[in-house]
């Protein structure tokens, strides 16, 4: 996992006023990754998780709400 330097805070946060996110290379564990992929893959057969059907939730998008109460990898 990675830390973010003191150093490099700065610019961080720049990105994040400047495009509205940043991308932090390996900030979880690549297993709680995997975990995590498969619970969603699983969630939206079980689910049957279909495209958004509203300008809200988009005409591609798939969404899960309340994955808290799901799964407990999600906390």
């Amino acid at each position: 996992m990675s830390v973010i330097e003191e150093s490099q805070l700065g610019e961080t946060l720049d990105a994040i006023d400047r495009d509205g996110y940043v991308v932090l290379e390996d900030a979880i564990e690549p297993e709680l990754v995997v975990a995590l992929r498969d619970t969603i893959r699983r969630l939206q057969s079980e689910l049957d998780v279909g495209v958004g059907e509203s300008s809200f939730e988009g005409q591609y998008t798939r969404r899960i709400y309340k994955l808290l109460a799901k799964d407990p990898v999600f906390a």
